[in-house]
């Protein structure tokens, strides 16, 4: 503290109470360190006669050189040289004290360190000299000073940057004009193929772009983009660049590698000042991109009205296709820009115009939700039930993306209710299977077919049973749904129901009647599926009910036997020992013993299921597993019963 703060007396004090000349801090910094970064001169030499060692390094390896050269203390830095200071000492960035120096703009320390040997030229670990650094930071005299001293004007970093690239980056015009008037090559190239005008540009300063222009940059010099410093200038938003660069003939219609001309850009950012300028220019008000955008779908994209209407004025194609054949109104629709799209039909806009998947603005609209452009678009004539190319209609998609909104204003605006697409899903399957609740009651309340088949005959009910929409299956069965209908494979909404594990659903189901022991085509009951995916407490519910843990599949299999085979073997023990217990107690009621009822309510007390994990969701093709594997368990009932089910199998 005493070294930093310049408490000469008390530095010496305690050198001579024994304190260590260079003891070090927590970033490894000396006394001579700290009292040369604050320029203290004699505390720095009375440190260098008690033996400090003046080549000392702190924590990022910086002698009190780098920190004398840093802070511009000119006599410390000397008094440093005089007692063997390296002069070209480097830190953990490969930088010396003339790179401090330089950075900070200290004139005096960096003659002083170039008076005594400093390498001009020197790289630090990016590759840049002191010139890159008095340029980045605008120290004209600086960089003076260096080039006097015969610095390369045109040195190049590890990005292939000079000294000019940087100025005009950093937006250092007396720099830039001093690099110029010392030789630098004003359309110089760095790796990207930029020229110190693409810098200037990029960062909007219009002061050293026009000072590059006046000594002969190219105004439209192309980097490995293709894109020129017009390009750059309107991506960054700078507008007054933008015109600058027009004012001295940039080209209005250049193309990057993606033939985005710079009307593209000004459309799409809004830079309405600029797009005038350019269209005033001769600009091709219907350029193409390289997927056929013109100008107009960028306006119409970012929801530029202004734009868009200019660009109308001037001629552009209303109707203008893309790659894949939409128009401005897809685009404005898709992005939802009411606004826009009203310009364009203002404009003779077609409002159900196609592109290449049959799509309309108003599936666009519908696709992402936009209410009122899908209103503005119905007010305008759209068909409500167009078809794509998959026979959807506008609420189909918007049944498919979430939209409750767009779908029930397309169902105010009189859409079909029974549309079916090209898997003959109707609005009421899609929003029986997406859990759209206040849809499917509208739609069931306009007269949907509750029990309408899709091609694999699924029902809604057999889509709301799949991913578990109990509100919309207690619906559907209010409004007569048939609890038994079959789709192809002959699978009923409770197999469907058991299979994913819906034990809310398989309750609702069974409570209006459904079969518990309907069989599909390849005879599986519900029990079978919701034992091979480990559903335990669907499968205890569908044995409650009566199911059977015996019922063969058409290979022979039981519940028990899938559940023991796809290696829920806890679960094989709990279904038959739950069976056993209910056929029981179902005997003993007979009997009338309540004592005996009571008894086996007590003994079915193996229900911690907590080693049993659920089946991944199964596919929709099961490979179901033949072998019949033994179960060992401590109940002796349930091993009977297994064993009994064994031999009988081996008959």
């Amino acid at each position: 503290m005493a070294s930093q703060e310049g408490h000469l007396n008390v530095a010496v004090t305690l050198l001579d109470r024994g304190a260590q000349v260079d003891a070090g801090n927590e970033e490894q910094q000396t006394p001579l360190h700290l009292a040369s970064f604050s320029g203290h001169e004699n505390i720095a030499l009375t440190l260098l006669d008690r033996g400090a060692q003046v080549d000392a390094r702190n924590h990022i390896q910086q002698t009190s050189l780098h920190g004398a050269s840093f802070s511009g203390h000119q006599n410390v830095a000397l008094a440093l040289l005089e007692r063997g200071a390296q002069v070209d000492v480097r830190d953990d960035k490969q930088r010396t004290p003339l790179h401090m120096a330089s950075l900070e703009g200290h004139q005096n320390v960096a003659l002083a360190l170039l008076d005594r040997g400093a390498q001009v030229d020197v790289r630090d670990d990016q590759q840049r000299t002191p010139l890159h650094m008095a340029s980045q930071e605008g120290h004209q005299n600086v960089a003076l000073a260096l080039l006097d001293r015969g610095a390369q004007v045109d040195a190049r970093n590890g990005k292939q940057h000079t000294p000019l690239h940087v100025a005009s980056f950093n937006g250092n015009q007396n720099v830039a004009l001093a690099l110029l008037d010392r030789g630098a090559q004003v359309d110089v190239r760095d790796d990207q193929q930029r020229t110190p005008l693409h810098m200037a540009s990029h960062e909007g300063h219009q002061n050293v772009a026009l000072t590059l222009l006046d000594q002969g940059a190219q105004v439209d010099a192309r980097d490995h983009t293709q894109t020129t410093p017009l390009h750059v200038a309107l991506l960054r938003g700078h507008q007054n660049v933008a015109v600058a660069l027009l004012n001295r003939g940039a080209s209005v219609d250049a193309g990057d590698d993606e033939k985005y001309t710079p009307l593209h850009l000004a459309s799409q950012d809004g830079h309405e000042k600029v797009a005038l300028a350019l269209l005033d220019r001769g600009a091709l008000v219907d350029a193409r991109d390289d997927t056929k955008r013109t100008p107009l779908h960028l306006a119409s994209l970012t929801g530029q009205q202004n734009i868009a209407l200019a660009l109308l004025d001037r001629g552009a194609q209303v109707e203008a296709r893309t790659g894949n054949q939409s128009t401005p109104l897809h685009v404005a629709s898709l992005f939802g820009h009411q606004n826009v799209a009203l310009t364009l039909l203002n404009r003779g806009a077609q409002v159900d115009v196609r592109d290449d998947q049959q799509r309309t603005p108003l599936h666009m609209a519908s696709h992402e939700g936009h209410q009122n452009v899908a209103l503005a678009l119905l007010d305008r004539g759209a068909q409500v039930d167009a078809r794509d190319i998959n026979q959807r209609t506008p609420l189909h998609v918007a049944l498919l993306r979430g939209h409750q909104n767009v779908a029930l204003a397309l169902l105010n605006r009189g859409a079909s209710v029974d549309a079916r697409d090209d898997e003959k899903y109707t609005p009421l399957h899609l929003a029986s299977q997406e859990g759209h609740e206040k849809v499917a009651l509208a739609l069931l309340d306009r007269g949907a077919q509750v029990d309408a088949r899709d091609d694999t005959q699924r029902t809604p009910l057999h889509l709301a049973s799949l991913i578990g929409q109990q509100n919309i299956a207690f619906a559907l069965l209010e409004r007569g749904a048939q609890v038994e209908a079959r789709t192809d494979n002959q699978s009923t909404p409770l197999h469907v129901a058991s299979l994913f594990g819906h034990q809310n659903v398989a309750l609702t189901l069974l409570d209006r009647g459904a079969e518990v022991s309907a069989r599909d085509d390849n005879q599986h009951t519900p029990l079978h599926f919701a034992s091979y995916n480990a559903h335990q407490h669907v499968a205890f519910q569908l044995i409650d009910r009566g199911a059977s843990v015996e019922a063969l599949d058409s290979q022979g299999r039981t519940p028990v036997q899938l559940a023991s085979d796809k290696g829920h073997k806890k679960l094989a023990v709990l279904l038959a020992d739950r069976a056993s217990a209910r056929d029981a107690k179902r005997s003993a009621s007979a009997r009338s013993s309540s004592q005996t009822v009571d008894q086996l309510d007590d003994r079915n007390v193996y229900t911690d299921v907590g080693e049993i994990q659920p089946a991944a969701q199964p596919s929709t093709t099961h490979q179901w597993n033949q072998d019949v594997a033994l179960v060992q368990v401590d109940h002796d009932a349930t091993v009977k019963y297994l064993l009994d089910y064994i031999k009988k199998r081996k008959r």
